[in-house]
């Protein structure tokens, strides 16, 4: 790797086999950021060489055609095997991230307020549909999600979305406030509260 740049992250493919890896390149006088696709074998299949300087440190695969690459700013959406940008976008502050194969939601910094946005696909276009707004004035907000859901906690609240129609599911109130939630599954959500 050393040869094209530092590596800086890693995802894996769906079968656990192949990856995609995402390096700086220091070798040229401007700094810039590569992506590599592996096979099950260890060999690179695919290359990118990403446009502008924005270090975008962090990728996930959405499935074999759609790589996601970030940063606490920006959201990059990929196609590694075709070298081509699918979608880019530019946001005041990324608060939090939920990734599953082919699902993407964003918590953005709205000045007083989270809005909770979902990635939607139109034919060849991709844009974030906003799902709702919370006020920051009413605690931490925590987000994580499973294959199918996401959950997301504020003080005593918890509510449930799904990942794929961003349908709001269900909400529950606690007699303690969430410090930190853990999706083992699509069934299982386990909380940890401030009193235990």
């Amino acid at each position: 790797f050393f040869e094209s740049g530092y590596p800086l992250d890693v995802a894996f493919h769906e079968d656990g086999k192949g990856f995609d890896l995402v390096l700086l390149n220091v070798n040229h006088a401007q700094p810039g950021m590569l992506v590599h696709r592996y096979n099950g074998r260890g060999e690179k299949i695919a290359e990118m060489t990403l446009p502008g300087e924005e270090l975008l440190p962090a990728i996930y695969l959405l499935n074999d055609d759609c790589t996601v690459l970030f940063n606490n700013e920006t959201v990059l959406l990929a196609d590694i095997s075709q070298g081509k940008i699918l979608y880019e976008e530019s946001f005041d502050r990324i608060e939090g991230l939920a990734l599953a194969a082919n699902h993407m939601a964003l918590l953005l910094d709205e000045g007083e307020g989270l809005g909770l946005y979902i990635l939607r696909k139109s034919g060849a276009s991709f844009s974030f549909e906003h799902l709702e707004s919370f006020s920051k004035l009413e605690g931490d907000l925590i987000l994580v999600n499973s294959r199918e859901n996401i959950f997301l906690a504020q003080d005593k609240l918890i509510r449930a979305y799904d990942f794929a129609s961003g349908r709001f599911l269900a909400e529950s109130e606690l007699s303690e406030s969430v410090i930190n939630l853990i999706a083992q599954d699509n069934n299982t959500l386990i909380v940890l509260t401030d009193k235990n």
